[in-house]
């Protein structure tokens, strides 16, 4: 729950890998917003407008799970002290429980250099603390570099839920993808 750590990426720029902080809401705010505003491939579209007191209580939840084990989450922050990105492994509840969801998002002029390989190598490498045998995530099909980066890891689409995602006018498939731990590769 407080980790940090300086990470070197391709082009020779670096970001501190770390965990949230209660002070972090303005940040995230602006990062968020940032993503929404370049209508890349997040969920959240581009009309959507959080409040600071929306992202407050999202970091709050957040940092209970993290607090009870029950989640993995980093920001990266370049070195002027902007997030740049993030990435977040949250466990199931119930009957599922021993299943992990993995969401991310990097800023534009911060993908082709290794970030997003950063941020997944490091929850990858911690993912044996939230007790759990599988990861899962989704990813818009027509995001061919976030599947090549998950597939490099050793996640596998199982499934595909078509025209699930309404993108810039069009009804895009979204790619079902799981890893169990045991297949993990770093």
């Amino acid at each position: 729950k407080d980790y940090k750590k300086v990470v070197a990426l391709r082009d020779v720029r670096e970001v501190t890998l770390r965990s949230p902080d209660p002070s972090d809401a303005p940040k995230i705010l602006e990062w968020f917003t940032g993503l929404v505003a370049e209508d890349t491939f997040v969920s959240a579209p581009p009309t959507s407008s959080p409040t600071l007191e929306e992202e407050q209580r999202y970091l709050e939840r957040m940092l209970e799970r993290v607090e009870s084990i029950d989640a993995l989450h980093l920001y990266a922050e370049d070195s002027n002290g902007r997030i740049v990105g993030h990435m977040g492994i949250e466990r199931e509840t119930g009957r599922m429980a021993h299943y992990a969801g993995l969401a991310t998002a990097v800023s534009n002029g911060w993908r082709d250099c290794g970030l997003g390989t950063a941020l997944i190598r490091t929850h990858l490498t911690e993912v044996h603390r939230l007790n759990v045998r599988s990861v899962r995530l989704g990813v818009m099909a027509n995001n061919p570099r976030a599947i090549h980066l998950y597939e490099k890891f050793g996640f596998r689409e199982w499934g595909r839920c078509p025209e699930r995602i309404e993108y810039k006018g069009e009804y895009i498939d979204l790619v079902e993808m799981w890893l169990p731990v045991r297949n993990i590769k770093l």
